[in-house]
């Protein structure tokens, strides 16, 4: 990630500050000529600098960069290195829903589809998941349909679940925001293994 940023500084003799840092991987994200490797890389630097303030984020949610980041994911779900520091970022930024850009939703809906599927027992990306659900559900008129809610489910019947409570946060949140979630659950094996985790992990739903 720092060679990321001397690669795009104006001025590859100096060592760039923070805004030039967060400036220049931006703009390596934004063009389509950047390599996957180094739109992973640069996902990834931005989740960090993103999580230092609202400030961050709502700078960087507000930048092109990462729609063309997000949908160019979106097309190359088998780079799992891509998806998963896309969610990292997309999971950091959707906290600040005043500047999130809700539209994007959808395009995540189908990364999270993707990634999950071939990658279902994951932590990090499991927990992005979940973070990112959280976040978009806690937010005025979401439309449910365009969360990937089947996926939370999923994630909380995995027998690893119970260690994770932020997997039955998600999950207790979006059944209390979208009761109708519930009723498309049905009786199967994997929906009590899920309330069997839920229980064992002494869920709290925070604001």
């Amino acid at each position: 990630s720092a060679l990321l940023c001397f690669s795009a500084s104006d001025n590859s003799t100096q060592q760039p500050s923070a805004a030039d840092c967060l400036h220049s991987t931006m703009r390596f994200l934004a063009d389509e000529k950047s390599s996957i490797d180094a739109k992973a890389s640069g996902a990834k630097l931005l989740a960090f600098i993103s999580r230092e303030s609202t400030q961050s984020k709502s700078q960087i949610s507000r930048d092109r960069s990462v729609r063309a980041l997000v949908e160019t994911t979106s097309n190359h779900v088998e780079n799992f290195e891509l998806v998963r520091n896309t969610m990292f970022l997309v999971s950091s930024l959707s906290v600040d829903d005043t500047s999130f850009d809700l539209s994007l939703v959808g395009h995540v809906k189908d990364i999270i589809e993707g990634a999950f599927g071939a990658n279902p027992d994951d932590p990090d990306l499991n927990a992005y998941i979940c973070g990112f659900v959280c976040n978009i559900s806690s937010v005025a008129g979401a439309d449910p349909e365009i969360l990937p809610m089947q996926v939370v489910a999923k994630i909380c019947s995995t027998p690893c679940a119970s260690a994770n409570p932020r997997y039955g946060r998600a999950f207790a949140l979006v059944a209390s925001q979208f009761p109708q979630f519930l009723d498309r659950q049905s009786t199967t094996d994997e929906a009590q293994r899920l309330l069997e985790n839920l229980c064992d992990s002494n869920v709290e739903v925070q604001a």
